[in-house]
C-alpha cells in the first residue's frame, strides 16, 4: 500500500491502528479498509485495537482486538471485519477493479489486467 494511503487510514483510525502496525494490502483494497476502520471506530467508540490489516487466503484480513468490550460490541466488530473480508473477494487487491480469486500458487484477488 502506498504510504499516503497508509497514513490516511491511520489518521482516520482515531488511534485504533497502532503505530508500527504494517498494512500489508494493495492499493485496490484501500476503500474497503478505510470504510471498515471508520466503522470499527464508530461501533467501539475507539476502544477496539486493530491487530492486523493484511491478506489471508487471498482476502482482506482485518483482525480486531476486543478485550474489555461487551458482547454486542464484539459481535458488531467481528461483523464489520467479516463484511470487509467478503467485499474483498471480488475487488482486485492491486487496482480496485472487479477481480476474482486466483489460485495459481498463492491465493489472491486479481482482475484480468493485473493478473496478466
Amino acid at each position: 500500500m502506498r504510504l499516503e494511503y497508509d497514513l490516511e487510514i491511520r489518521d482516520l483510525s482515531c488511534g485504533i491502528v497502532r503505530d508500527g502496525l504494517g498494512m500489508d494490502i494493495g492499493d485496490g483494497w484501500r476503500e474497503i479498509a478505510v470504510d471498515a476502520i471508520g466503522r470499527l471506530v464508530e461501533v467501539s467508540h475507539g476502544r477496539v485495537e486493530v491487530e492486523k490489516v493484511g491478506e489471508k487466503w487471498g482476502l482482506l484480513d482485518i483482525r480486531p482486538g476486543v478485550r474489555g468490550l461487551d458482547i454486542d460490541t464484539i459481535r458488531a466488530v467481528f461483523d464489520i471485519a467479516s463484511q470487509a473480508r467478503s467485499r474483498s473477494a471480488d475487488i482486485c487487491e492491486l487496482c480496485g477493479r472487479f477481480g476474482e480469486i486466483r489460485r495459481a500458487g498463492w491465493h489472491r484477488v486479481r482482475c484480468d489486467d493485473c493478473e496478466a
